[in-house]
């Protein structure tokens, strides 16, 4: 199996070790593509399933920087967290 296991449904929990848990885990996947790529993933679907098992834009937003460095920027139950 690649990728993280963000946890499904129970690993999404809207209280803040599970928000910036998931946000690392998005970090962590981020960099690891550009490691092995030498170029910034440009959407989840760079990440998904090689680097992240799921996708979590239900909670995360991937936002491309000004510098072009993509940020994972919480919405919904994750509102608040990254960027």
């Amino acid at each position: 199996v690649c990728g993280i296991d963000l946890g499904g449904d129970e690993g999404a929990s809207n209280d803040s070790t599970g928000c910036e848990a998931e946000q690392r885990l998005i970090e962590t996947a981020i960099e690891a593509y550009f490691a092995e790529n030498s170029v910034d993933a440009e959407s989840y679907a760079d990440l998904v399933p090689d680097y992240i098992q799921e996708d979590p834009s239900e909670r995360f937003e991937l936002v491309i920087g000004g510098d072009g460095i993509p940020v994972p920027v919480g919405i919904n139950e994750c509102d608040g967290y990254g960027g």
